[in-house]
């Protein structure tokens, strides 16, 4: 699998499921990661954190899926570590067809992790 999924505490104690991936993530593990975080699942409503390693691709199939089904927890924070050019212009896609103003990239965990708190805790989510 070219990602995992935990759930994860940040050091002013914000729940978050933090995501990493790495490798080429297919339409079949875009279905399988969105399952993870839909309504009734155990990442379902958290801010999310999301470290991408430099080798992150995501097929057009797997783009069309997380376009597609989003759903309505869109607005949900979402803090995206990544270096990569091509990873940068993917989410900045995803998010203007999502219409998720919520996402916004770092160049660094620790900064991404002060974003999410500073968000999340200001308005008591995560807890």
């Amino acid at each position: 699998m070219p990602y995992s999924l935990n759930t994860d505490q940040t050091p002013n104690a914000l729940r978050i499921t933090r995501l990493i991936t790495h490798g080429k993530i297919t339409d079949d593990e875009a279905v399988q990661l969105m399952k993870e975080l839909a309504p009734g699942a155990a990442h379902h409503g958290l801010p999310m954190l999301i470290v991408n390693a430099d080798n992150t691709e995501v097929t057009a199939a797997a783009r069309r899926i997380f376009t597609t089904q989003v759903g309505n927890d869109a607005s949900r924070p979402a803090a995206i570590v990544t270096t990569s050019v091509v990873m940068r212009v993917t989410v900045n896609f995803i998010g203007r067809v999502n219409g998720n103003h919520s996402t916004k990239l770092f160049a660094t965990e620790a900064e991404a992790v002060a974003w999410l708190e500073q968000t999340c805790l200001k308005k008591d989510l995560g807890r």
